[in-house]
């Protein structure tokens, strides 16, 4: 009887010690997946506040990087000399007052096909060099800026780069006016940071000659555009009233063939 009862006693406590197990098993999952989903929760908030000032400190970077490449691209420019320095022509009307402005056709293309030549070249050697954004930078931390591990960023061409010349007047005292001649550069890039990328606008205006006039800043003027075609263009003088009377056309400039 005593040995029934030790092996009945067996029998009903063995069932115990499989369920304690059990129970132990599911608090340690419980506990991993508790874990797991803080863990989680933490990513998605760095993540999120990470990635907007990731993409501001990479924009002020990729506009930096491209605004250099826009002037490496002008630097040849300087070699043009006296092409340069006369590529605009000055008329007026009979009050001798600003009229129109002519900018050599050929001079103007051979800027253009030069400047864009050397401005994708440069685009594309940037897209192979090192970019990257420290993780101290990318906290806005004063202490860790230089340090962390390395984000790394891509930049890519995106779209076609346009380049525009144009006549800008600006009053230089009594009866004196300051023609400057300004080459915009109006460009897309892409920015590519881990798991996403944004577009980036890149617009860059920079002084190509400057011509100094006897007369009056006019309240509009015409020129010629890259293409051959006349330009409009007005001057906001601070002053809401009509200067009445009708817009005269615009002059007859005669045609120039660009090889």
């Amino acid at each position: 009887m005593g040995f029934q009862r030790w092996r009945f006693r067996w029998r009903f406590r063995r069932p115990q010690v499989g369920i304690r197990r059990r129970r132990r098993g599911g608090v340690w999952f419980l506990a991993f997946a508790i874990l797991f989903g803080v863990l989680f929760q933490c990513l998605w908030i760095l993540e999120n506040s990470l990635e907007p000032m990731l993409f501001s400190i990479a924009k002020t970077k990729v506009k930096q990087l491209a605004t250099e490449a826009v002037m490496d691209a002008t630097k040849k420019q300087s070699a043009m000399g006296d092409d340069l320095n006369n590529i605009m022509k000055v008329k007026t009307d009979q009050n001798n007052r600003i009229s129109f402005i002519q900018i050599d056709q050929k001079v103007q293309a051979d800027i253009y096909h030069q400047t864009l030549k050397s401005f994708r070249d440069r685009l594309y050697h940037l897209k192979n060099e090192d970019v990257g954004i420290t993780l101290g930078q990318a906290l806005q931390s004063n202490i860790l800026a230089g340090y962390g591990p390395e984000i790394p960023i891509e930049i890519w061409p995106k779209g076609d780069t346009n380049i525009n010349l144009r006549p800008e007047m600006k009053s230089a005292g009594v009866n004196n006016v300051m023609i400057t001649l300004m080459m915009d550069i109006d460009t897309e890039m892409s920015v590519v940071v881990p798991f996403t990328s944004e577009p980036i606008r890149v617009k860059t205006e920079i002084p190509l000659a400057n011509a100094m006039v006897v007369g009056d800043v006019p309240k509009y003027y015409y020129y010629n555009g890259v293409d051959g075609s006349i330009q409009k263009r007005e001057i906001d003088h601070g002053d809401k009233k009509s200067s009445g009377g009708a817009e005269p056309p615009p002059p007859m400039v005669p045609s120039e063939r660009v090889e």
